[in-house]
């Protein structure tokens, strides 16, 4: 029969595994077309991001069809994002995969495309989202759209880089006094970071600033991790040889459920996670056969430091406690009567890396600990290290 601990975990495991699978399925939503003509179309409206084209239908009894850009001028969702249509200088080559563009240089091709509306004011911001890219455009009154340049390429000796000039472009164009030349290093290209500056331009020329995209500025994000934890754990009885034991490098599975809050600054977050853990080994000391035995849930508490690498990669370190919870840990012998461990509380330290704000990759170890509690008899270490593979479901 199994344990009443497990019989917990598993509808808490169920439950974030369906949570972490995509049942929304980006579905088609209410919008209106506005024709050459300044007709308007209304229907239900879909974004494809594998064809970086608008699907119009006029209700769900009908078949979707592409939206023909050169007979709209926008499309606005109900309660969302406006796209109106421009002809601006665009790169559209894609900034991850195995089709990096080898050129180092933003295109100079002139396209009409429709670009999403995120701010308005006397500086205004625009994105454009196709395949594997995202770019972004800017102007200042009346003026041309101008791009925001960035572009990610693979050198001839197959090395990936990054061409940064919306950097200087910020600089020359929209650099304000609250915004210095040395904070520019931090800026990120995306939404959150490049909205920031148009805003923090606009407020130092005295002008409104109608921000039309939501901007998580920080909150919970919850991760499904799923890894294996190497440990090692050693026994010395001080009477007798006859109980010594080590368990070197036992593998066992890992998993857990991650909640974690981003601070404003959103290079400092609160995390924790509540794990599943297990493993067994067996060893034989002088007088007789041994068995270790864990199945332990374990809550870690810890503080993590974010440091960006790129525009999707970002390096983290945590530093922390665990609290071992629940469960079952037990040194079985052949011929003694069996030794119950305690649940103990012990510092962590991890290092990983974070993709796209989506996925992670942690490797967190586990520092010495005594496993047996105000034993006269025994002396005990712990320690272990876990590699993890985190996905980002809400």
């Amino acid at each position: 029969m199994k344990p009443s601990y497990l019989k917990k975990l598993i509808p808490i495991m169920l439950l974030f595994w369906i949570c972490s699978t995509d049942i929304s399925g980006q579905g088609f939503r209410n919008g209106i077309l506005l024709k050459n003509n300044s007709k308007e179309v209304p229907g239900e409206l879909r974004f494809d991001k594998k064809s970086g084209q608008f699907l119009f239908r006029f209700s769900k009894y009908y078949e979707p069809t592409v939206v023909n850009i050169d007979s709209i001028k926008s499309i606005k969702y109900n309660r969302g994002l406006e796209f109106v249509r421009k002809e601006v200088r665009i790169d559209k080559s894609p900034d991850s995969g195995s089709k990096l563009s080898e050129d180092s240089e933003y295109s100079s091709e002139v396209l009409p495309v429709f670009l999403a509306t995120l701010v308005e004011g006397k500086a205004s911001l625009y994105s454009y989202e196709g395949r594997k890219v995202k770019r972004y455009f800017y102007q200042i009154d009346d003026g041309p759209i101008e791009p925001l340049i960035y572009k990610k390429y693979r050198t001839p000796e197959g090395k990936v880089l990054e061409n940064k000039t919306y950097i200087e472009q910020i600089f020359e164009k929209l650099l304000c006094n609250n915004l210095s030349s040395n904070n520019l290093k931090t800026v990120y290209y995306t939404d959150k970071d490049l909205v920031d500056v148009i805003r923090s331009f606009n407020s130092c020329n005295e002008s409104g600033t109608d921000v039309h995209v939501k901007i998580k500025e920080n909150g919970f994000q919850f991760r499904a991790r799923l890894g294996t934890m190497i440990s090692s754990t050693s026994f010395t009885n001080l009477i007798t040889t006859g109980g010594d034991a080590e368990f070197l490098n036992v593998s066992g599975p890992r998993m857990g459920l991650e909640i974690e809050y981003v601070f404003p600054k959103r290079n400092w977050s609160m995390v924790g996670e509540l794990t599943f853990s297990k493993f067994s080994s067996e060893t034989s000391s002088s007088l007789q056969e041994i068995k270790l035995e864990s199945k332990v849930i374990a809550l870690p508490l810890s503080v993590r430091r974010y440091v960006g690498l790129g525009q999707y990669l970002r390096l983290y370190g945590n530093a922390g406690l665990q609290f071992d919870l629940g469960g079952n840990a037990e040194l079985a012998f052949e011929l003694w009567d069996d030794l119950e461990l305690k649940k103990g509380v012990y510092p962590i330290l991890g290092i990983g890396t974070n993709f796209k704000n989506t996925w992670s990759l942690e490797a967190r170890y586990a520092f010495k600990n005594d496993v047996i509690e105000n034993s006269e008899t025994w002396d005990s270490s712990y320690n272990s290290i876990s590699i993890n593979l985190a996905y980002k479901f809400f």
